[in-house]
């Protein structure tokens, strides 16, 4: 049952993205063109949470399957090596777990009084507008801790006890750089330039979706992470728990949404 709905869910992904990129680079007026935006946004989106996401935790691979399995390199600009350290180890294994959890801040960020106030929390506002529309960058990068070393001490937030040395860092950000330069190219500078003097229109397109895709993902991951009413935990008591403790402390460090099937399919 599982392995159904996941290859229904990747040949949607697949016609959704062929649909929108046909409708983009073909459309004469403007509503096929949003048509196209629609459908180019949705696969992205699909591409990114139900798939990507759930596959990258290893959720499919039982499968045995090639592709769709932990080390999938899924369409967001951040490598899959990087995301399972981020997500799958720093989020998972210490969720909500107060200098040790990346995903509860980001590094930037203060959402809780368990968090000592800095300067930099002044910026959270417009930081947050950055962050939705740029978040495929933004969670490519969170996890390197670039603020610990970019920012004076006066100013950054408290240093994670888990810091990658500086030689990591530059290899992340080089296979960083390397997989969004290519991805950008596609998007960005081949696509458009088949359509020719309508290059303009399929650029703005390819851009407007992954906008779209990028304000989704953070409004879903904010959601599910970061809401008032969510418990944090101290390194002491994360050392004492039991596995079942473990299962628990994943469901007070986290909250859900209410929506229809489609809501929760994306």
């Amino acid at each position: 049952e599982d392995i159904d709905y996941f290859q229904q869910i990747v040949d949607i992904q697949r016609y959704l993205e062929i649909s929108g990129r046909l409708l983009i680079h073909f459309s004469i007026e403007p509503v096929s063109w949003a048509l196209g935006v629609a459908s180019l946004s949705a696969a992205h989106i699909l591409e990114n949470m139900e798939i990507g996401h759930n596959v990258i935790h290893g959720q499919y691979d039982f499968m045995g399957d090639e592709t769709y399995n932990s080390d999938y390199e899924w369409t967001m600009t951040g490598t899959a090596k990087n995301w399972k350290r981020a997500h799958n180890h720093h989020h998972h294994a210490y969720t909500n777990v107060i200098g040790k959890d990346t995903d509860y801040g980001f590094g930037l960020y203060r959402f809780s009084e368990d968090i000592e106030w800095k300067p930099i929390h002044l910026l959270q506002v417009p930081f947050n507008v950055a962050n939705a529309l740029a978040f495929e960058f933004s969670v490519s990068l969170y996890d390197l801790q670039l603020t610990q070393y970019l920012l004076p001490k006066w100013l950054r937030q408290a240093e994670h006890d888990d810091l990658l040395p500086l030689p990591e860092v530059f290899q992340e950000l080089k296979e960083f750089v390397a997989k969004a330069s290519k991805k950008g190219l596609k998007e960005y500078v081949f696509y458009p330039a088949l359509a020719g003097p309508l290059a303009p229109k399929v650029l703005a397109g390819n851009v407007s979706a992954q906008v779209i895709r990028n304000v989704w993902a953070f409004a879903v991951i904010y959601c599910g992470h970061l809401p008032d009413g969510n418990f944090t935990f101290t390194e002491k008591e994360m050392e004492a728990e039991t596995k079942g403790q473990w299962y628990l402390r994943q469901i007070l460090g986290s909250s859900n949404f209410e929506g229809g099937l489609l809501t929760h399919i994306m």
